[in-house]
């Protein structure tokens, strides 16, 4: 019940953490993920078993389903490795489908939303994210071993580049990997007295979590081989960190049963080191991005002008007249970038300012680096870096005149 209460706040709260995502999909489904594992886990110990049970595992599997689409890829293993062990399961087919039907109404219902809003049954964003990128290369595989690594030990990707060397952290990408690595190790050791306790463990704890396991497993492989975005790998493997908490929650009851106290108490002290140095560099950190990003864009423009950008749908958080340029939920966006024409695509649009972000205008994007192009530097002005905002000119000029219109007040009065 603390962790639901804690993830429910990390969701929907935007104070008690430094969250400028509150509602979002990644706090939903982190949410939504442990309770399909906390209602797995007891559906499996139940001696007796209802309809209803599995019928309530269903519901929260579709709202999960609802929160992120690809967790339809882990109610999709979860179903396959429940239909395999269907005996432990007691699955018959009514209970398959109370569990699996929910999860295809909630895709269902994402496919007509988004053919409605976007013009394609399936949503673009994972077209958006592959476009461009190559089959896994070592970078891929890499970072996708930095943060599976340390997301196994509850830690962001970016530790500890956030708290100690940066510059030598992303020189060294193996050491983040390492130090998971000897993380584990050393858990493993104070909470695991022999082998014959890893089985015995095992034989208790892996059936009730194979499901997710699988599931999740699952969506990893799809998330490396197929979409391979690995700048957004961290939120799209946050689906793993349920599953490796109860992992660990379980070693730790296990060892308080065994009355080893000493050994729980090394852990707990090793995690709390690293999580202070973490927390200390959050605490210091300056307003969230996005929203420091809005307060930019409010104090230039109009709340009836266009915006566009690429991720739009942080920025339609706070805005909402936003015009999408990634192809994630715009199909003429997309078809632009593959076509390499997102510039004329830009100028045929009502934007008045277009949002960068981190600048990844400046940097080649399907062959083309925005910031260079002659057309556009005609057509727009930076008038903010960090984040970068660009401007319409023809939008200064208008502004420009309005400005001019106005009476001058002082001039009136005299």
């Amino acid at each position: 019940m603390a962790v639901l209460f804690g993830l429910g706040l990390y969701a929907v709260h935007a104070v008690a953490f430094k969250n400028d995502m509150n509602l979002m999909q990644t706090g939903l489904q982190l949410l939504l993920l442990w309770t399909l594992l906390d209602v797995t886990v007891r559906l499996h110990d139940m001696r007796r078993k209802r309809l209803r049970d599995y019928m309530f595992v269903g519901a929260i599997g579709a709202l999960a389903c609802l929160a992120r689409l690809d967790v339809a890829i882990v109610i999709l293993g979860y179903g396959i490795t429940m239909l395999v062990n269907r005996h432990r399961w007691e699955l018959s087919l009514p209970r398959f489908l109370a569990i699996t039907a929910p999860a295809a109404c909630a895709v269902l219902a994402w496919c007509v939303v988004s053919y409605a809003v976007v013009g394609s049954f399936l949503p673009t964003g994972g077209a958006a994210n592959t476009n461009g990128i190559e089959i896994p290369s070592s970078a891929t595989l890499g970072r996708s071993a930095v943060i599976l690594s340390l997301a196994s030990v509850g830690l962001p990707h970016s530790y500890p580049a956030n708290v100690f060397w940066s510059s030598w952290w992303t020189a060294h990408p193996w050491a983040r990997p390492l130090l998971a690595a000897a993380l584990i190790t050393v858990f493993l050791l104070l909470l695991v007295r022999s082998p014959d306790d890893a089985r015995r463990l095992a034989r208790s704890t892996l059936p009730a979590l194979a499901p997710m396991l699988v599931g999740i497993t699952l969506l990893v492989v799809t998330y490396v081989f197929l979409i391979r975005a690995t700048y957004f790998f961290e939120r799209y493997f946050a689906a793993v960190l349920p599953v490796m908490g109860c992992f660990w929650f379980l070693l730790v009851s296990n060892a308080l049963e065994r009355r080893d106290e000493r050994r729980v108490a090394g852990v707990g002290i090793i995690s709390i080191l690293l999580f202070s140095f973490f927390l200390y560099r959050v605490s210091t950190l300056e307003e969230s991005y996005w929203w420091t990003t809005f307060e930019k864009v409010s104090a230039l423009s109009k709340e009836s002008d266009w915006i566009a950008g690429q991720e739009t749908g942080i920025l339609g958080f706070y805005h909402r007249r936003t015009i999408n340029l990634d192809g994630k939920t715009n199909v003429e966006a997309l078809r632009a970038r593959k076509s390499g024409r997102i510039v004329d695509y830009l100028s045929s649009t009502p934007a008045q300012f277009t949002v960068d972000g981190w600048g990844a205008f400046n940097t080649e994007i399907d062959g083309v680096v925005i910031a260079n192009d002659a057309h556009f530097r005609a057509e727009w002005e930076l008038v903010e870096e960090r984040p970068f905002i660009w401007r319409r000119r023809d939008q200064a000029e208008s502004r420009t005149r309005e400005l001019e219109d106005v009476p001058d007040a002082n001039s009136s009065a005299r």
